[in-house]
């Protein structure tokens, strides 16, 4: 029997099937455990990098583009600014992968390895679905 005086707890965001979903939809708690967790595993690449195989390399952009690419359709209306976030994890992910210096401009080494920037790659994603769904 439940009680007629009991509270119902909520809470702002929540975290189902690996991506955090706030009351607003802003996505923020999303793009900043990603920010956090992968640019601390890109840095950590480049330490190892010199020491480290091709293998490692690898296996770090596999996970972190699977991450980013995961659920981004959802990221479409976003902001620029929470976007630029995402980006900036691809970004130091290719200046790792290119071991090139920070002053070298973004898009050629992006093209080097066929990525596409993030606001491209939601496009392309959502593209391809509605192009599956017809």
């Amino acid at each position: 029997m439940v009680s007629h005086n009991s509270l119902l707890n909520t809470s702002h965001s929540t975290h189902n099937l690996g991506f955090f979903f706030d009351e607003h939809l802003t996505f923020s708690n999303q793009i900043t455990s990603l920010f956090k967790a992968y640019y601390y595993l890109i840095r950590q690449l480049c330490c190892i990098w010199p020491a480290g195989s091709l293998t490692a390399c690898t296996i770090v952009t596999s996970v972190v583009h699977s991450k980013l690419g995961y659920c981004n359709s959802l990221l479409r209306k976003l902001p620029r600014s929470q976007l630029s976030h995402l980006q900036q994890i691809q970004n130091s992910l290719a200046y790792a992968d290119a071991k090139s210096a920070k002053s070298f401009h973004m898009i050629p080494i992006l093209r080097s390895f066929y990525w596409l920037k993030i606001t491209e790659h939601i496009e392309y994603k959502l593209l391809s679905i509605i192009y599956k769904v017809l």
